[in-house]
């Protein structure tokens, strides 16, 4: 190859403009302390630093904002739990001075302040917040725990579940004086029907046992009081065979002789859910014969959506006794018809209309209507699990995967309202229950039950996840500082009563969960539920009650002790004072009796509530803790991958300045070659 004095000029030049670009990058990597101001200086650092810095972008939220955020709201929960703890401590010390000593008006005095002060406060922490979101409220941050004023709304069907052991003893004083009525104006009872001889007697101490509710002044007339529901639980096995899957059921009696069993066949859908396809009831006698079987069959359209029922009951001969065929649209309207055929087989028809609260409305050919159970159902719950049931107040629940949690039966009993507001008299009556009643009080927000009653709910079993005994009411009047009760029940809210609308408020656990990480979430929140329960108002206000009684028990006493200091007294009025002061003191001993029981009790009492206080605060804390080593660990990560960055990104000073240096001599030592390449000409060869 010829090398002419072209290409030598061309490649130093070219050699020279290399040197200057490499020293200008150099110098340009120097001031900016960076090894790439453009991608495409280096794609593969380019890229390794968008990860990087995504990466430290994530850790620095999580370390700097969510963790932070996190620490702050669980030290305002922290803070809250704390002084309800100690508020607690100081009403169980209440208790337990009330329990311990010999008492004197001025001791019960001091008590009975520090109580009525301790049950505004209680509940005063509920509504702490933090960045202005209430902190025990769920999701519901917006709202606060406790009514803020005195308010009439209108709240329909708070519910509230109950077991077996939330069924207590109460006692009961009956027969109390009015002092009016017996002392002020005891001169005028000639004539009436109190019976002066009878007096002492009338006063009398009785134990009923009662469920009380979480309030009271409740509504007495609006929507009435709703049927007492209660569990009873029963044995049922499921077996998963493929896509199919059977539940079966076994009712007996209390010897163990079978009285009924039911099978449940469902079939999984295309969208992996379980839906049901057959039911059969097999009824059994007290020899253990079968009496009556009962098929349903559960139909779904794959194309409408429609769902048709075929009930057939047929007698012990296989003679079929009643058909009801019914079919439900996919939107929700309802068609069917009712077929019963009775022992001498006249036949009846109905026609079913449509359906209301989950019952279908049947008209027979008269154009009477009356309501009908659905005869099978199959309901998915949110959180997978599964209901079903044949129609009679027969269910079971089911996991996701088709075991059987708990099965039950679904039983009611009817509930009398008794009011109190009509006097002494009434609230006696009240408070004495049939065998086989039960009494539902709206002024003080208790049932009180019969005998039987109460032997039938106390003998109920736990069932996982069901409350065994349900009653529903209704309260309009609201005081200042009264839990609302769409934080703990499920209910319904008509808050604005122009509009005539309610609102449907359900019960469950709303977790309110940080991301801490990329792959950990942490709960913060503490529910309301958790630790500010109705049952600690409650029992302040029944103990502020007991120790009025004692007063004016004794206050009784003392104006009919005054009166008989009347020395202008006749013998006839002596002997009416003195049988009233026996009765006066009957009472007092039994008021004074009581009020002592429940110092006792409420010892131990708040000696629970306490510890509920003390556990909320433990689980706080162990969050608090876990949320530290996760503050830690997200500090040596952030640390760890800022030195990522800063290594692939940034340059060395010591490297560059050498490099600096060396391109330098490179780039003079081509401006020296050009220079001299640049002097060679054909004159230096002539």
């Amino acid at each position: 190859m010829r090398i002419t004095n072209s290409i030598m000029h061309k490649n130093s030049l070219t050699n020279m403009n290399k040197n200057k670009v490499y020293l200008d990058k150099l110098n340009t990597q120097q001031v900016t302390g960076k090894k790439i101001n453009r991608p495409s200086d280096d794609p593969i650092v380019a890229i390794r630093a968008l990860r990087l810095r995504s990466s430290l972008a994530q850790v620095t939220q999580f370390h700097d904002k969510n963790v932070k955020d996190a620490d702050a709201w669980l030290d305002a929960t922290r803070g809250a739990v704390d002084k309800t703890k100690e508020i607690l401590e100081s009403i169980k010390a209440n208790f337990t001075n009330g329990a311990n000593g010999t008492h004197t008006p001025e001791s019960r005095k001091a008590i009975l302040d520090a109580l009525k002060a301790a049950r505004d406060q209680v509940y005063a922490n509920s509504d702490a917040d933090y960045a202005d979101r209430t902190i025990f409220t769920g999701y519901r941050t917006a709202s606060k725990v406790t009514f803020q004023k005195d308010e009439m709304v209108a709240y329909k069907d708070i519910t509230e579940g109950f077991n077996a052991s939330d069924l207590e003893a109460l006692k009961y004083i009956s027969g109390k004086l009015d002092k009016k009525t017996h002392i002020v104006d005891y001169d005028k009872l000639a004539g009436t029907n109190i019976d002066i001889d009878e007096v002492e007697n009338s006063v009398q101490d009785n134990t009923v046992t009662r469920i009380r509710l979480s309030y009271d002044d409740l509504d007495k007339a609006f929507g009435q009081a709703k049927n007492l529901i209660y569990r009873e639980s029963f044995k049922a096995t499921s077996v998963v065979n493929g896509n199919s899957l059977t539940v079966t059921s076994r009712k007996e009696d209390a010897d163990g002789a079978l009285q009924e069993e039911v099978s449940y066949e469902l079939s999984r859908g295309k969208d992996g859910k379980y839906e049901l396809s057959k039911v059969t009831r097999t009824e059994y006698d007290a020899a253990g014969n079968p009496t009556a079987t009962t098929t349903t069959d559960v139909k779904t359209d794959a194309t409408t959506g429609a769902v048709t029922v075929t009930e057939t009951r047929t007698d012990a001969n296989g003679t079929q006794t009643r058909e009801t065929v019914t079919t439900e649209n996919a939107n929700g309207g309802v068609t069917g018809t009712v077929t019963i055929t009775d022992a001498a087989g006249a036949v009846t028809t109905g026609t079913i209309t449509g359906k209301s609260d989950g019952k279908f409305i049947v008209e027979d050919a008269a154009g009477n209507k009356s309501e009908m159970d659905p005869l099978a159902v199959c309901t998915v719950n949110e959180d997978g699990t599964y209901t079903i049931g044949n129609g009679s107040g027969d269910f079971a629940t089911l996991t996701a995967s088709g075991k059987v949690k708990n099965a039950y039966a679904e039983k009611t009993l009817d509930v009398t309202v008794t009011s109190i507001a009509d006097g002494a008299d009434a609230k006696d009556a009240a408070y004495k229950v049939g065998d086989d009643d039960i009494h539902f009080i709206p002024e003080t927000g208790e049932l009180i039950l019969g005998t039987n009653v109460a032997n039938t709910l106390s003998g109920l079993k736990n069932i996982d996840g069901i409350d065994t005994i349900e009653f529903a009411y209704d309260k309009s009047d609201w005081r200042k500082g009264d839990l609302r009760p769409e934080h703990y029940f499920d209910c319904k809210d008509q808050t604005d009563p122009d509009e005539r609308k309610w609102i449907n408020y359900t019960s469950h656990d709303q977790e309110i969960c940080y991301d801490v990480s990329a792959n950990q979430s942490m709960r913060v929140n503490t529910l309301a539920s958790d630790i500010f329960l109705h049952a600690i108002g409650r029992d302040i206000d029944e103990m502020v009650g007991a120790i009025e009684d004692v007063y004016a028990a004794e206050d009784k006493v003392e104006t009919i002790e005054n009166k008989l200091k009347d020395t202008s007294l006749s013998d006839d009025d002596k002997a009416v004072l003195n049988k009233l002061l026996d009765a006066a003191k009957k009472e007092l001993t039994y008021v004074s009796d009581k009020m002592q029981k429940m110092f006792e009790h409420g010892q131990t009492t708040f000696e629970g509530y306490v510890h509920t206080a003390t556990l909320a605060g433990e689980q706080v804390g162990d969050r608090q803790a876990r949320l530290g080593l996760v503050e830690d660990r997200l500090l040596e990560l952030k640390t760890t991958v800022q030195e990522l960055a800063d290594n692939n990104e940034n340059v060395d000073e010591i490297s560059i300045m050498t490099d600096i240096k060396q391109a330098e001599l490179a780039y003079e030592a081509a401006l020296m070659a050009t220079a001299k390449i640049a002097q060679q000409s054909l004159l230096n060869y002539l």
